[in-house]
């Protein structure tokens, strides 16, 4: 009985990584007699082996990238989020329950059990920092939508113009670095086109002299605002075919 207190309690910090030489010997030398002693240190030593693969991995995976003003807030959630989750572990390991199947010689099943949860856990860890980071560049950003599923973002833009109000203005899309924006005639061709200017902002106003052209332009008129980010890559566009109308 004095020897299984022994071996639980050292068994307990072991889990941890927390015995010295001399503890560890001790411990060996406990479970030498019993295979599911044993069996159970083994199984230990190769989730530490895990943990150190880990560590190493993510250590890899969060070094500085560039530009660090994109990456950097995301990656240090990522570190606090794979040390929380390694400590759950590390605390689930350290539980009586598991001990008392850890060292339960007629439940070698119990052991594998949990080792391997614990083993499924970190790999869980480590596929997070392979996504979110691969080859020293940012591979996933978790703050971004993903185009490629979501699609693009419409834009929702006024829909009226007037000699005293010749303003148009459209919702702003979330990742865009500037917008292209003109004026279709009923043949798709561009009639009016924004100064490159002002291709930052969410609004243009025409003057007095391009008002008087959609003026005497005949048939119907459509905006076309596309947003581009920073790669040029399209990142939303109003509906096709919005009209434009013009009011006295």
């Amino acid at each position: 009985m004095h020897d299984q207190r022994d071996f639980e309690q050292l068994f307990a910090a072991f889990t941890n990584a927390e015995l010295t030489a001399e503890e560890t010997a001790r411990l060996r030398a406990l479970a030498a007699a019993d295979v599911g002693r044993r069996g159970a240190v083994a199984e230990v030593e190769a989730v530490h082996e895990l943990l150190a693969a880990e560590a190493a991995l993510r250590a890899d995976t969060l070094r500085p990238v560039e530009p660090v003003e994109e990456a950097s807030e995301g990656f240090q959630r990522l570190a606090r989020a794979a040390g929380r989750a390694e400590q759950r572990i590390r605390d689930r390991l350290a539980q009586p329950s598991v001990l008392r199947a850890s060292v339960d010689v007629t439940s070698p099943r119990r052991v594998r059990r949990v080792v391997w949860l614990a083993a499924a856990g970190l790999l869980l860890v480590v596929l997070a920092g392979i996504l979110t980071h691969r080859g020293g560049q940012p591979a996933l950003d978790l703050r971004t939508p993903d185009r490629a599923v979501l699609g693009h973002d419409r834009i929702h833009a006024t829909s009226t113009l007037s000699a005293r109000s010749a303003k148009l203005a459209w919702t702003a899309v979330a990742g865009a670095n500037h917008y292209h924006a003109v004026i279709l005639d009923e043949t798709q061709a561009v009639l009016l086109q924004r100064a490159a200017s002002e291709r930052r902002e969410t609004e243009w106003g025409l003057t007095a002299v391009e008002f008087a052209r959609l003026r005497s332009s005949r048939g119907p008129l459509a905006l076309q605002v596309v947003a581009f980010d920073r790669d040029g890559r399209e990142v939303g566009r109003t509906e096709a075919g919005q009209q434009l109308r013009l009011l006295d």
